[in-house]
């Protein structure tokens, strides 16, 4: 999973929140919760995964990614 923030042919806008997942169950010890990386920015300690989707569907994206797309990122990137 690498960090699209740079990538020409990722949007940075138009994305719509599918959902909001909190990884750590009730009770679990912050040392033992494995936490996401947000796939925009590569931020490693992510504890509320932001599940967006894009449509990709201009000019700007490859042929192979005209469809849409999920990714999972923090609330800051998901802002934008």
């Amino acid at each position: 999973m690498c960090a699209h923030w740079n990538s020409k042919n990722v949007p940075h806008k138009g994305w719509i929140l599918i959902d909001v997942v909190d990884i750590r169950e009730d009770g679990q010890p912050i040392d033992e919760t494995e936490y996401e990386k947000c796939m925009m920015c590569g931020n490693e300690r992510i504890r509320y995964v932001h599940i967006i989707e894009h449509d990709y569907s201009g000019d700007s994206a490859p042929p192979f990614r005209r469809n849409r797309r999920h990714l999972k990122v923090g609330g800051f990137v998901k802002q934008y």
